[in-house]
């Protein structure tokens, strides 16, 4: 449908900047991307949207400080929403992406997002304690209430590792055809409990059906230094 709509007008930005989402994020056609963010931003300078994606582009092929003043900028063409939690989280600035998440998470109480980063956050950061309770106010708000409950008595009763397992089982036996589970939140979550292989094993999962988060997210910090990791950016087409 992109395609089409750019068949028919050329000069559409928002066209430009969803085929740049799809070159970005399904093809790993990172040239092509930055192609069309840029075209994009030629036409429409002005949309905060496009700006705002062309920062996480930026992000993903590590080139942080062009990210972040994008990201600036595109805050500045749309102040009454916050543009900036993502960009703090993707530089590590986690002190000043807590207060921006968290006031996210009361203002849209039913946006599980500012929960899912605030968790990688305490996890990160080793705030275990933290990091559960946001992870049972993202399955809350997934309406996932006796999960949540589950997680919270694992913790309670065998600890921070032992809590993430439970999540990752229950998370691994939804039934694909009624819930969507990315695998990649499944390797995370093995990520932060320590166990690589089975990280790895699930971001494989991943790469095969072309559905990855970033892998310049911190998330993957605990196994950024494993060869294996190298191997995947490298099939990826990332810079090295």
């Amino acid at each position: 449908m992109v395609v089409k709509a750019l068949q028919l007008d050329d000069t559409l930005a928002d066209a430009h900047r969803a085929m740049a989402d799809t070159l970005c994020g399904i093809d790993w056609d990172w040239t092509g991307a930055e192609r069309e963010y840029q075209r994009a931003i030629q036409l429409e300078p002005s949309n905060a949207d496009v700006h705002g994606g062309y920062s996480g582009f930026l992000f993903a092929v590590g080139r942080n400080q062009e990210a972040m003043k994008e990201a600036e900028l595109q805050q500045v063409l749309d102040p009454k929403n916050e543009h900036m939690s993502d960009a703090f989280y993707m530089t590590r600035q986690f002190d000043r992406a807590i207060d921006l998440y968290q006031s996210r998470a009361q203002t849209t109480p039913s946006d599980f997002g500012p929960h899912l980063q605030l968790s990688n956050i305490y996890a990160l950061t080793g705030n275990q304690r933290e990091s559960i309770s946001e992870v049972q106010k993202m399955a809350t708000v997934l309406e996932y209430k006796e999960l949540a409950a589950a997680i919270g008595l694992a913790y309670k009763s065998f600890g921070y590792e032992k809590a993430l397992n439970v999540l990752a089982t229950r998370l691994e036996e939804i039934d694909s055809h009624t819930s969507y589970v990315p695998n990649w939140y499944i390797a995370a979550l093995y990520s932060f409990m320590g166990d690589k292989d089975q990280a790895f094993a699930w971001l494989e999962k991943a790469y095969k059906v072309r559905d990855m988060s970033s892998l310049a997210d911190p998330q993957w910090d605990p196994i950024r230094s494993d060869p294996r990791f190298t191997d995947l950016r490298h099939r990826m087409g990332l810079p090295q």
